[in-house]
């Protein structure tokens, strides 16, 4: 398994006018970790884990872990002052953050 920090605003494949800076891509030709089965997606615009399985057997196997809810996704997010200890419904829009260095800092790979 591979699991990588992808930065928000970087394509996971390529698409449009992405070709060569995308994480898929960076992986390849950085890590040369080719052929690299993703087990799921982000959004070009979203930051966060990405997982993907080394061999087509392991990405299956993820896959279902995560279908079952084996695997739990934890949000976390940065608030100004302290934040209340009940639930907190937002009702204001998601302000997206643009990064300006494109390179993957956090890859882990075993």
């Amino acid at each position: 398994m591979v699991v990588v920090d992808k930065p928000a605003s970087i394509p996971v494949h390529p698409c449009g006018r992405y070709r060569h800076n995308t994480v898929v891509f960076i992986l390849a030709k950085e890590y040369n970790l080719k052929n690299l089965r993703t087990i799921h997606r982000l959004d070009r615009l979203t930051s966060g884990l990405l997982l993907f399985g080394r061999t087509p057997k392991k990405a299956r196997e993820m896959e279902q872990q995560i279908r079952t809810r084996q695997v739990t996704k934890e949000y976390v997010c940065r608030v100004e002052g302290e934040f209340p200890r009940e639930p907190v419904e937002c009702v204001e829009p998601i302000e997206v953050v643009s990064y300006k260095d494109w390179r993957l800092q956090g890859v882990s790979s075993w």
